[in-house]
């Protein structure tokens, strides 16, 4: 299976044949993820406040592992678009939303997964059968200058959705909503200034 350095490396020609251009795969490079794994190496990962549940063992899910598939924890600002994106060196099949900060992503098979896992956690794993499956920081994603904090571990059978989670209850499109009325007060306001600007010029 080839490494994320080369599935990037051929991402990046891609683009750059047709004319995309893409600032979070600049972002997220091979090397920067590097630099933020030492970072998290030199410094030790920090619990964030209010996220003790992400350090407790007892209330992970029991159930078996599911060795293709990553649970990702911390992912309220992310789109699905962006979470394919992050991982896309790994060849990524789909992902399963199960709340407005979980999600599953399901890759190839266990080597993919593997590989996505240990490129993205300070802890490495090399064999399945024999860790404990806690919820470990990773690489955050790149966004609007930021880096989003993510918390991943392998998914198990009992990582489903909530019956009761709606998407109309989503953090992520009521932020959505929130930037389109800014964006949208930003354009109106920018247009008013052109315009007092234009009949300015028209009236000298």
């Amino acid at each position: 299976m080839e490494s994320w350095e080369e599935e990037y490396r051929k991402v990046k020609t891609r683009q750059e044949r047709f004319g995309i251009i893409d600032q979070s795969l600049n972002l997220n490079t091979p090397e920067e993820r590097k630099k933020q794994k030492e970072r998290m190496e030199r410094f030790g990962t920090q619990q964030a406040p209010g996220d003790k549940e992400i350090w407790n063992p007892s209330i992970e899910p029991a159930g078996e592992i599911r060795p293709d598939t990553l649970h990702l924890y911390g992912v309220d600002y992310m789109s699905t678009k962006e979470i394919l994106k992050h991982f896309d060196g790994f060849k990524p099949l789909k992902v399963e939303w199960l709340n407005d900060s979980s999600c599953n992503v399901q890759f190839p098979g266990p080597d993919f997964a593997l590989n996505a896992f240990n490129t993205n956690c300070v802890e490495n794993v090399e064999n399945l059968e024999n860790f404990e499956n806690n919820k470990r920081q990773a690489v955050g994603y790149y966004a609007d200058g930021k880096s989003l904090p993510i918390y991943i571990r392998f998914s198990t059978t009992n990582d489903v959705k909530n019956d009761e989670t709606k998407p109309k209850d989503s953090k992520y499109y009521k932020w959505k909503k929130q930037q389109n009325i800014k964006n949208k007060a930003i354009s109106r306001r920018n247009n008013k200034q052109k315009f007092r600007k234009r009949k300015n010029e028209e009236d000298e």
